[in-house]
């Protein structure tokens, strides 16, 4: 039996941009256990490929309780507690300043001003911090909620007349677009 393997358009355009990046930022590491490579953030049915305790990946950056790392040439995303970072590894907050490994483990997100850049660039300041900060709000399009948010893990699409209603379903929240405008949301169901 031949299984084909899909890697989200998401995915590989986060591991091109990690890669423009790398060298400031990416630090090797090791996983502690055996662990689940993931496509997209928080969508356990995205799973791309396990990694074998004791494998060492580049760690590109942090999302939530996610790294997104790159194992043998392939980008995804591994829950924090999976890997053991290196003594050299260095992250960096919202400002670029750099953490101290004693402060990582109370800090809540600490993400690679990267990211934060790239939506300032093509939102502008306040929008991009906004959505960098995984904040929404009726009237922003589709691609603004992908950009903060990631892909969600279900989407149902309605033709209603001229409109097309979708709702994009997340792990804790639904999300209802018209015409690919944000329109609505409340708790998942």
């Amino acid at each position: 039996m031949k299984r084909n393997i899909y890697i989200s358009l998401p995915v590989l355009l986060l591991a091109f941009a990690a890669s423009l990046n790398a060298p400031a930022q990416q630090s090797n590491a090791e996983t502690n256990s055996v662990c689940r490579l993931f496509a997209d953030v928080g969508n356990t049915s995205s799973v791309i490929t396990y990694i074998q305790k004791g494998i060492q990946v580049t760690v590109l950056e942090k999302y939530s309780d996610y790294f997104f790392i790159n194992y043998d040439s392939t980008g995804g995303f591994v829950l924090v507690e999976k890997i053991d970072l290196n003594s050299d590894a260095v992250y960096t907050d919202y400002s670029g300043e750099p953490i101290q490994p004693a402060e990582r483990d109370n800090y809540q997100q600490y993400v690679p001003a990267d990211r934060l850049s790239m939506l300032i660039q093509k939102y502008g300041e306040q929008t991009g911090e906004a959505l960098y900060s995984l904040r929404i709000w009726k009237g922003i399009d589709h691609n603004m909620v992908r950009d903060s948010w990631g892909k969600p893990v279900r989407v149902t699409r309605e033709v209603i007349g001229y409109d097309v209603i979708e709702e994009w379903f997340y792990p804790k929240a639904r999300l209802v677009f018209r015409n690919d405008i944000l329109v609505d949301w409340g708790p998942g169901r």
